[in-house]
């Protein structure tokens, strides 16, 4: 496998611009028949409430893009929502930001940019009861030609960081049992086996099983 040494991976939040790429990602990973249920293309129209009728703020959609085509924007270095938000809304960091809190790896949120998307993730209430608050299911897409980047492993790693920060107690992901790829990714950040449901889909008249993996986050009042 060829390392990518000179890779700078950024994440944003999506903006209504985006979703043309964001369906585009989607509907190429539809073909291979381990990323989604769906078998037919989507099309932008059919995509719009799902991105516009969600609140950004507690389920986000974020995007990864190249931070070297981004140009001259301010390198972030910790995912705390209060501090992104003071940058995106003023330029300037917060002075009262907490600078002990654990580092992750640097993340650029830039303004919008017309530079391709490599990859995006989503997060969606797990089920519409007010019990469930904080659980959230968790979806990956990565552009064909960025596979095998770290992509996917960035955008996760930036969705387990954030995510206490935004009310999330809870990641859950729902994998196709023969996307081995998917499954490794999730338990090298600790995910577990958390349900099998076996043979529930049908993929060009093959049955296949569905494999739910979750996380408990931390609580942020606990760093």
């Amino acid at each position: 496998m060829t390392q990518i040494t000179d890779l700078q991976i950024g994440i944003r939040a999506a903006i209504a611009t985006d979703l043309p790429e964001i369906v585009e990602i989607y509907n190429d990973a539809i073909p291979g028949r381990m990323a989604t249920a769906d078998l037919e293309p989507v099309n932008i129209s059919s995509r719009q409430q799902w991105f516009h009728d969600r609140d950004h703020q507690k389920c986000p959609i974020w995007v990864a893009v190249d931070q070297a085509e981004q140009g001259d924007h301010r390198l972030i270095s910790d995912p705390d929502l209060n501090h992104i938000q003071n940058i995106q809304n003023t330029g300037a960091p917060d002075p009262d930001h907490d600078q002990a809190i654990a580092p992750t790896p640097d993340y650029r949120l830039p303004e919008p940019s017309p530079k391709p998307i490599m990859g995006w993730l989503s997060v969606q209430n797990f089920y519409g009861r007010c019990a469930y608050q904080g659980t959230m299911e968790v979806s990956i897409y990565v552009a064909n030609r960025h596979q095998g980047k770290g992509v996917g492993k960035q955008l996760l790693s930036y969705a387990i960081a954030t995510g206490p920060q935004i009310g999330i107690t809870c990641l859950m992901g729902m994998i196709f049992g023969h996307n081995q790829p998917s499954l490794q990714l999730f338990s090298k950040f600790g995910f577990e086996q958390w349900g099998h449901l076996p043979q529930i889909a049908r993929l060009d008249g093959v049955k296949r099983d569905l494999v739910i993996v979750g996380l408990h986050l931390p609580n942020p009042e606990s760093r």
